[in-house]
């Protein structure tokens, strides 16, 4: 069947949905893009969306736009930005909750306000999401966001681990969640979307820029419009299938290391989502960060910065520099999850003596590496367990990281902007 949507033109197929009232999912879409523009949005228009060329590769439609020019700490500190509708929430005590929607469940409901589909999200269990409600476009979240904390990571030193600081001797988020917030909400239609908080009363998202004058949780940061709704946030940077620039953001972790190390918030609560190491069942997908990759000296060097990989770089550079991840597939991809479950690989001792560390560029490149004998299992994981066909045999650390994938551009567009990017 066809439903009008405002301007929308909305099409309805039972098979291409989870289970849940069709009506009420296009009618709860419609109740957020509405609200939106009554509190001074531009909604996404499923009918005229930003247009992007192909160089560009921008999976997530609903991003106003994207800078792929990279860091600089003179002239351009932020490095890769994106620019995300900022929607209007509530929590339990009527506190407003700013928040981006960056997946749903649903296909008709992820089109309908410009999100990545992403069936696999359905499958989240009871005790891991969180269950809202949703009145005249505006969610009640139960749980909550603190970033009133001041993030830091101290290097760690290891004796059995080279050439790492990682895991780090101690950290500090810069915010952290109750038990009841998750990510994962399920709106009373059965939709499962993944909303992450930007600010309220207490502060502001580390991943959304701070430098200079601009201070943490400063929340006149220009890079925040509250009127307008809308906000930046910083791309990590990543690598799939032997191309690098598999840009993603980190909004939250259900550990407080790659929460520090990765600018998102602490959520414990996502550690019950599903059983880690479980695909293609569940709601998790795995990829790669690596433990000890190359990390080369002088983070203000932009070509230093591209040749360097690794949880001991952030770990060491406090955040200076992203881990540069390495992730199966993307958003067009029907097993694709934003609840990304960690499979730490680590350069074996005797690949540190031979000199043969370096960028890992993919998860068929790290087959090769683990098979070869290069690379094997991090220390921390643990000994016993599933092993992942997904990612080279590794076994899952027990690590999430809610990290929405955004775009794989090509190299001949990085240095350009897309779009309209808010920005000082």
């Amino acid at each position: 069947m066809m439903l009008f949507v405002g301007a929308m033109v909305v099409s309805c197929n039972d098979n291409d949905n989870n289970s849940g009232d069709e009506t009420a999912k296009i009618t709860e879409a419609q109740a957020l893009l509405s609200a939106f523009a009554t509190y001074g949005g531009t909604p996404y228009n499923v009918q005229n969306p930003t247009a992007y060329p192909a160089e560009a590769d921008v999976s997530l439609k609903s991003v106003y736009g994207v800078s792929y020019k990279l860091r600089n700490y003179s002239t351009n500190p932020a490095g890769p930005i994106a620019t995300f509708p900022l929607y209007k929430g509530v929590d339990t005590d009527g506190q407003v909750v700013d928040y981006i929607i960056t997946e749903a469940s649903d296909k008709e409901f992820a089109e309908a306000i410009g999100v990545s589909y992403a069936p696999r999200m359905a499958n989240a269990l009871p005790e891991g999401r969180q269950e809202v409600t949703i009145k005249d476009g505006i969610i009640t979240f139960k749980g909550k966001v603190d970033f009133s904390g001041k993030r830091s990571v101290t290097a760690g030193t290891s004796n059995e681990l080279p050439l790492t600081s990682f895991p780090p001797a101690a950290v500090t988020p810069g915010a952290q969640a109750d038990a009841e917030w998750s990510s994962f909400c399920r709106l009373p239609s059965g939709v499962v979307i993944n909303a992450q908080v930007m600010s309220n009363k207490t502060g502001v998202h580390d991943r959304i820029p701070h430098y200079g004058a601009i201070g943490e949780d400063n929340q006149s940061n220009p890079y925040l419009d509250k009127v307008k709704r809308r906000v930046s946030l910083q791309l990590l940077d990543g690598w799939r299938g032997g191309k690098r620039y598999f840009y993603h953001i980190v909004t939250e972790s259900n550990d407080p290391g790659p929460a520090s190390i990765e600018l998102g918030y602490y959520a414990p609560r996502l550690s019950k989502l599903a059983v880690f190491g479980q695909f293609p069942e569940g709601c998790f997908l795995g990829f790669s960060p690596n433990a000890n990759g190359p990390d080369v000296a002088g983070v203000n060097n932009q070509s230093n910065i591209m040749l360097s990989q690794g949880l001991n770089v952030g770990a060491k550079n406090n955040q200076q520099i992203d881990p540069v991840n390495c992730f199966p597939f993307g958003p067009k991809n029907l097993d694709y999850s934003p609840m990304w479950d960690a499979h730490i690989s680590q350069w074996t001792l005797s690949a540190v003596n031979s000199n043969k560390v370096r960028i890992i560029t993919g998860i068929d490149d790290l087959a090769g590496l683990v098979a070869s004998g290069d690379v094997t299992n991090f220390i921390g994981n643990p000994a016993t367990g599933p092993s992942s066909k997904l990612i080279a045999g590794l076994k899952p650390s027990g690590l999430l990281i809610n990290c929405p994938a955004i775009s794989q551009p090509e190299s001949s567009a990085i240095g350009k902007e897309y779009g309209t990017v808010l920005k000082p």
